[in-house]
């Protein structure tokens, strides 16, 4: 009886932190307020590519600093034909605020859109940022 209450506890401890841990990740696939409306193309799509004027440079948060937190974080977005970074989803994340970080960031990317048959175009792309303390 007390191996099938110890069982029973691991078991809920186990679902407990798997809930827990896709809340965290669906909290960060949902980042924007705004869609690109539209037929969104890849890259090898357009007559023209989207030009990249700006990238602002993510901020190295002072947790992550402190904790020596290093690696990539990998996202995909759109470049709007509008001009505005839209559909932010996180493909590979980092703790202590650089994911975070990085959304911010991309966001405020500067860009020329993408072209199609002489019209803008949406496209999507995928972005790394990297972070090393070294």
């Amino acid at each position: 009886m007390r191996n099938r209450a110890s069982s029973l506890s691991l078991l809920m401890l186990c679902f407990g932190l798997f809930v827990s841990i896709n809340s965290q990740s669906n909290e960060l696939k949902a980042t924007n307020d705004e869609d690109c409306q539209g037929i969104v193309f890849k890259q090898e799509e357009v007559s023209r590519k989207a030009r990249i004027t700006n990238r602002p440079a993510p901020e190295y948060t002072p947790a992550a600093r402190r904790n020596r937190i290093s690696g990539n974080v990998v996202l995909t977005i759109v470049l709007c034909r509008t001009g505005k970074v839209t559909n932010a989803k996180v493909v590979q994340g980092l703790p202590q605020g650089l994911t975070e970080s990085c959304l911010d960031a991309a966001k405020r990317i500067e860009f020329e859109p993408a072209e199609k048959d002489g019209q803008p175009a949406s496209v999507k792309v995928r972005i790394e940022y990297n972070f090393d303390l070294f």
